[in-house]
């Protein structure tokens, strides 16, 4: 029997997918290529590591301190733009 893929979609910027049992066997990927990119890595692997530690990635203080933390890297990015 093989096992369904489940997928999560956080902020319409990343997707979790898992088996729905494992969470350790999970992988975290950006839904738009363009989003791949190496600023958005160290959070992309807080976001997996707190998925696969039983976090409830879908409760709304943790989509609302994860906006905060995709926010900050984007004005970080553009700042580094402007020098």
């Amino acid at each position: 029997m093989s096992k369904v893929l489940q997928s999560i979609v956080l902020l319409d910027t990343l997707r979790i997918e898992w088996d729905g049992i494992n969470r350790l066997a999970a992988a975290i990927s950006p839904l738009r290529p363009e989003d791949a990119i190496p600023e958005l890595e160290g959070l992309t692997s807080l976001v997996l590591a707190q998925f696969c530690a039983g976090f409830d990635v879908n409760a709304p203080a943790y989509l609302e301190a994860l906006q905060t933390a995709l926010d900050a890297v984007e004005n970080h990015i553009e700042d580094e733009d402007e020098d």
